[in-house]
């Protein structure tokens, strides 16, 4: 297995696979996400290369060069859309604390179907987490992504809201130290 953190946006190549990996894990229930969802997710790693402090995009590999899991997150500060939806959301004194100034914003981490409960997610995220300048990790899970709430609570996360509305569905707000 190899992981790597890039700090600039991927190659065109390596952004194809990892939207090819981004829709094998969340075209899974409960996110039912299908090639739309994939198109933006390309977008959005792009457009937060280019735009947003802190990019970081963590790509697993298996043995025989695929990739089996990604990871985004960049840093958020007010006036961040989504930091500052999530502030609202929260008591003032909750927004401080996990929001602050500046927060580590984790916007996807994805493993592929097959190679799931093998630990690479666990692996990517402590990649995608480390050495972070931001106190605090952010991130939203979806209420009935069991397994990924199980996840994020092993690796210390805990729940800020159980009602982030996020589209059709409330999502769970999450945070934890850096």
């Amino acid at each position: 297995m190899d992981i790597r953190l890039l700090s600039t946006a991927p190659d065109a190549r390596l952004l194809a696979e990892a939207v090819e990996a981004y829709r094998g894990a969340f075209g899974q229930p409960p996110y039912g996400e299908g090639p739309a969802e994939g198109a933006a997710f390309a977008e959005r790693v792009l457009r937060y290369a280019g735009e947003r402090d802190g990019f970081r995009f963590v790509v697993a590999r298996s043995g025989d060069g695929r990739v089996t899991g990604v990871c985004l997150a960049v840093l958020a500060r007010p006036g961040d859309w989504w930091r500052d939806k999530v502030a609202a959301a929260l008591s003032p004194d909750m927004a401080e604390r996990w929001l602050g100034g500046s927060c580590l914003e984790v916007v996807h981490v994805a493993v592929v179907p097959g190679a799931q409960r093998q630990r690479i997610g666990h692996r990517m995220h402590d990649v995608l987490i480390a050495g972070q300048p931001a106190p605090a990790g952010v991130l939203g899970c979806h209420p009935a992504a069991f397994p990924a709430q199980r996840f994020y609570r092993k690796r210390g996360w805990t729940a800020l809201s159980k009602s982030f509305p996020a589209g059709d569905e409330d999502f769970w707000i999450m945070a934890r130290d850096l």
